[in-house]
């Protein structure tokens, strides 16, 4: 059952049917919360498909339920995780609030946004993650500020944004933060 879900969230997301791949992404999770007995056994699974309804949600500008999954994310923290587990778990709440930050800032909730832009600071600083996830939400983070006009603040994220390797992510954001870098300050 859970990769029946696993396979068609999968195949409807990459036909851009994103309603049909959130079903599917809806069913696998209550699958696996459904299962306490293997939930435990294959954590980082549900951990990474929490993220990835929440990519969906977020697509699908339901940000609501977005949030509410990110809910059930974050209270992973609480749960009892070997290192490894931990850092699963930090990468994908990294990735979660950078999908977050997108969603809320293409439906121009910019005070919601502003509010997750908070708590993925505080995550930040006091989470290690892998650099191109760190970059992701480094980039998140300016375009965050930048559009709600927080020049101060989208330029702190977006220098340490061009301060990273460009290694560290693509060369499209690389060049995009150079463009805001210009638009910063001006």
């Amino acid at each position: 059952n859970y990769f029946f879900h696993l396979i068609w969230m999968i195949y409807y997301e990459q036909i851009n049917d994103l309603e049909k791949s959130e079903d599917h992404a809806d069913l696998l999770i209550k699958n696996l919360e459904s299962r306490p007995d293997i939930l435990g056994e294959i954590k980082y699974r549900y951990m990474g498909e929490l993220n990835n309804i929440i990519a969906i949600l977020c697509q699908n500008k339901k940000m609501k339920k977005a949030k509410e999954a990110m809910s059930k994310l974050l209270k992973i923290q609480d749960w009892q995780l070997n290192n490894t587990e931990k850092n699963i778990l930090a990468n994908c709440i990294t990735l979660a609030y950078s999908n977050l930050l997108n969603g809320f800032r293409i439906i121009k909730q910019q005070e919601e946004g502003l509010k997750i832009a908070t708590q993925a600071e505080i995550f930040l600083n006091n989470n290690i993650v892998y650099p191109y996830n760190k970059s992701a939400l480094h980039f998140n983070l300016s375009t965050t500020y930048l559009s709600l006009g927080n020049y101060k603040q989208a330029h702190i994220w977006n220098t340490l944004l061009l301060n990273e390797p460009i290694e560290q992510y693509s060369e499209d954001g690389h060049a995009l933060s150079r463009l805001f870098n210009i638009i910063i300050h001006y």
